[in-house]
């Protein structure tokens, strides 16, 4: 090959790499399949609604091993996302301890302001048994919101639970039933309470996924995600509370006796019958776990927790949901109906969630989800039989708005009936109006006979010809250069007429010719030939 035609293919070659890399995919048209029952959501309050967290224990051979832990029941819960880590025996009714006052808390943040005041009852002080936990209050004093909700978390005061209870509803009866309604809107099935402070009552119940649920919402307010975490608090002495003193919290993570990185604080708990008991919340990278452990052994609380950490963190990773998942898609990208402008910018009627994700243990992949579509575009991913994640499709009311008719029936498809080729079910792949949509990106005219160009597909088309017609020539004058249309043959044709005699002569169609300079004795005797 000569140097010219070498360098014809490289520049058809570079050519053709710079529009493999610029030249976006064909589109495609994908239809349902016939027979199917096509829904969307209605707004976008509708499809931002929370998810509910799942209820199920981890029975996936597939999943990461677990440590052993000591305590009765349990759970490891991914705050972000709901999903459940690890669960041991975790909708078993337990008694709670004071891990109730997390509940108690939570309603306080919910109808009360820091700057309120509260005064302590007759009823209040004296109704909490003697062996009950305490810190001191008496009856006629006053005390802060504020300086109540870190008495009951740092101090873990069963009187400030009461008083709590008297301010928010006249009545600690009263503000059980109150309970009993949140504990319901958070999602627990397993619970009943009877009290403000969790001293034990045989009625008085709740697992260890629903404590994890109310810690959940509990973590999520601020205010009360940094009372929860203070190791030590201090009561100055006022006009209406005389004493001066200091609250030790006995959490050991929150204290650092067991030390646990990205600790966002917790709540002991105990009783003779409920046993250690203890509600922890840490954050670590971009996981934000939530353990609780129950009926556990004195001093082993502090050590499963910290071990169930260990084992969230070391397993487990977020996946954003919309790095991944191309399946779900949608056949109406005309860009001029869907209000496109002429630099290929566009919104379309459905787009994922930027912030929704999946959670998954780090040897798995997301290809090696399965996902399954529901009501409403909630899409829900599974790893085997365990569900790791969900999302919404969204819907962009004004893209709908710039739709036709014809494509508005199209985007209204449920959602399994968008999902991508990858499914192979649910859509059907139509060659030719494949090319028909890519002359829809070329140029388009409107309904008012307006004439639409797309500068940027123009550009790559004239690009994708010239690519060819080089990449031609280039494979043209390659081929030219080894002679394979007959010109080589003729050439050893002539070759092949000429005969060599000796060092001197030679002959050629019975002429012999003598090399010139050179003269020999003998005569020339054609017989020899």
């Amino acid at each position: 090959m000569t140097k010219r035609n070498r360098k014809l293919a490289l520049c058809a070659f570079s050519c053709s790499v710079l529009l493999s890399a610029c030249l976006p995919a064909l589109p495609v048209y994908a239809e349902p399949a016939d027979g199917q029952d096509p829904s969307a959501p209605e707004s976008v309050s509708e499809i931002t609604e929370e998810v509910q967290a799942v209820q199920y224990e981890i029975t996936d051979p597939d999943w990461p091993p677990a440590p052993e832990i000591t305590a009765e029941t349990a759970v490891l819960l991914e705050a972000n996302t709901g999903m459940i880590l690890y669960g041991k025996d975790m909708h078993r009714r337990m008694y709670p301890a004071s891990t109730t006052k997390l509940l108690t808390c939570l309603l306080a943040a919910e109808y009360l302001d820091l700057s309120d005041t509260i005064t302590f009852s007759e009823n209040a002080v004296h109704s909490v048994p003697a062996d009950g936990s305490k810190i001191g209050m008496d009856t006629g004093e006053t005390i802060t919101v504020e300086q109540a909700l870190y008495g009951i978390m740092v101090g873990s005061a069963n009187e400030v639970s009461n008083a709590v209870a008297e301010k928010i509803s006249g009545s600690t009866e009263a503000f059980a039933e109150l309970m009993n309604q949140k504990a319901a809107e958070l999602g627990c099935t397993d619970s009943h309470f009877v009290n403000a402070h969790g001293y034990h009552d045989d009625d008085h119940y709740t697992s260890a996924y629903d404590l994890a649920l109310i810690a959940r919402a509990f973590f999520a307010d601020e205010t009360l995600a940094v009372i929860g975490n203070t190791p030590v608090y201090h009561f100055p002495a006022t006009a209406t509370q005389p004493d001066d003193f200091y609250l030790a919290n006995k959490h050991r993570l929150i204290t650092g006796e067991t030390p646990v990185a990205g600790v966002l604080g917790g709540k002991t708990g105990y009783t003779s019958l409920a046993g250690e008991t203890l509600v922890t919340g840490m954050e670590n990278k971009d996981l934000r776990l939530i353990c609780v452990v129950m009926k556990d052994a004195p001093g082993e609380q502090f050590n499963d927790t910290r071990a169930l950490f260990s084992y969230g963190t070391a397993n487990f990773r977020r996946e954003p949901i919309i790095d991944f998942e191309t399946s779900y898609t949608i056949s109406t990208d005309d860009w001029f109906r869907m209000g496109r402008d002429l630099l290929g910018s566009r919104e379309t009627p459905y787009s994922l969630s930027e912030t929704d994700s999946v959670l998954i243990p780090i040897t798995v992949q997301p290809w090696q989800l399965t996902s399954v579509s529901g009501d409403g575009g909630l899409i829900r991913y599974t790893f085997h039989d365990t569900e790791v994640g969900s999302t919404r499709l969204i819907r962009s009311e004004e893209a709908f708005s710039a739709l036709t008719p014809e494509l508005i029936e199209g985007a209204n498809a449920d959602p399994e009936t968008l999902k991508g080729e990858a499914d192979g079910e649910n859509r059907r792949f139509h060659l030719s109006e494949a090319f028909e949509k890519y002359r829809r990106h070329l140029y388009m005219i409107s309904r008012t006979g307006t004439t639409y160009i797309d500068v940027r597909y123009v550009f790559l088309t004239v690009l994708v010809l010239t690519a060819v017609i080089s990449l031609i020539i280039s494979l043209f004058s390659f081929i030219s250069s080894f002679n394979i249309f007959g010109g080589g043959r003729r050439k050893r044709r002539r070759r092949g007429n000429r005969t060599v005699y000796n060092n001197d002569d030679y002959f050629e169609q019975d002429t012999v010719y003598f090399h010139p300079g050179r003269f020999d004795d003998h005569s020339y005797d054609d017989s020899n030939y």
